[in-house]
């Protein structure tokens, strides 16, 4: 199973991905994923949790493009797991 993390703060998101994979590794694969990723239907299959973080200079939420926020929706509402921060 993965756990895939959309991070739009950049200058650390590696960070993000690295202490995750310390943590996880080997139970979980750990990837950084593209809002383009996140729009198409094939990652809802493998997904144990998506983790989202908004940029740390930004007091806006995450925004995605709507096809990612469908998947998104229809991800939690068939069990999956979301982790929101930022």
């Amino acid at each position: 199973m993965d756990v895939l993390v959309h991070d739009l703060s950049l200058d650390d998101s590696y960070n993000l991905v690295d202490g995750l994979r310390v943590i996880l590794t080997p139970f979980y694969t750990v990837q950084l994923v593209s809002e383009s990723t996140l729009a198409s239907h094939s990652w809802t299959k493998t997904c144990a949790l998506l983790v989202l973080r908004s940029a740390r200079s930004s007091e806006s939420p995450i925004v995605l493009p709507p096809k990612a926020v469908e998947e998104i929706q229809s991800f939690v509402l068939n069990g999956g797991r979301v982790l929101t921060f930022g």
